[in-house]
């Protein structure tokens, strides 16, 4: 076996432990456990695993929850791009449809997690931090084309107007997908577009 294909086949290997083991903090949150209380040998059960195949590829619990974060937080930004693409004559229905991809990335217990771990190891909390930040820049570019385009309303000021919307697209996602919730997902994207909708666009359509 050439060292490619080694290379290929571990990170194949380490790709599906992790889903695995992100599958195990969904399960364990749903239960009500922490990701701070949950030990190491509790996690592999839950996902499958021996603690040897999790010690192959993390350090500790915190190696897991800095992978974790790349991942994750990394697939919401990328759906985030569905929406702030949108040409000129999108309509309302378009953008639902976009944000819908958001909605999708559907993993509480670890975007939980994360925020958790995040509170008190500055590490995270920075990584975790630049990522949504790195959405809101994008998010604001998105704005000042469509406020020179003359398809967003132009009296927003186009930093302040992404940080809120990200920011609040972020908290959103962890409080809608509490096990505990009670939310209609169906609702909880008609609230999102036409909140996304009136501020960004209406007047200019």
């Amino acid at each position: 076996m050439s060292v490619r294909a080694a290379r290929s086949n571990r990170e194949q290997r380490r790709d599906e432990i992790v889903q695995a083991l992100s599958r195990a903090v969904e399960q364990l949150y749903e239960r009500g456990e922490a990701y701070t209380n949950v030990s190491v040998g509790r996690l592999v059960k839950e996902a499958g695993i021996s603690r040897t195949t999790f010690y192959v590829y993390f350090v500790d619990k915190g190696d897991l929850i800095y992978e974790l974060t790349e991942q994750v937080v990394q697939a919401l930004v990328e759906t985030t791009r569905y929406w702030w693409e949108l040409p000129a004559g999108a309509t309302k229905d378009d953008l639902r449809a976009a944000l819908r991809h958001t909605r999708e990335v559907d993993v509480p217990g670890v975007m939980a997690s994360i925020v958790e771990v995040a509170s008190y190891d500055a590490v995270i909390r920075r990584r975790y931090e630049d990522l949504v930040a790195r959405s809101a820049s994008e998010a604001a570019r998105y704005i000042r084309e469509g406020i020179s385009g003359g398809f967003v309303n132009g009296d927003l000021d186009p930093d302040a107007t992404a940080d809120w919307l990200c920011w609040m697209m972020e908290r959103g996602l962890r409080e809608v997908g509490r096990p505990d919730s009670g939310v209609d997902p169906e609702r909880w994207l008609t609230a999102l577009t036409d909140v996304i909708w009136n501020t960004l666009y209406r007047g200019t359509r």
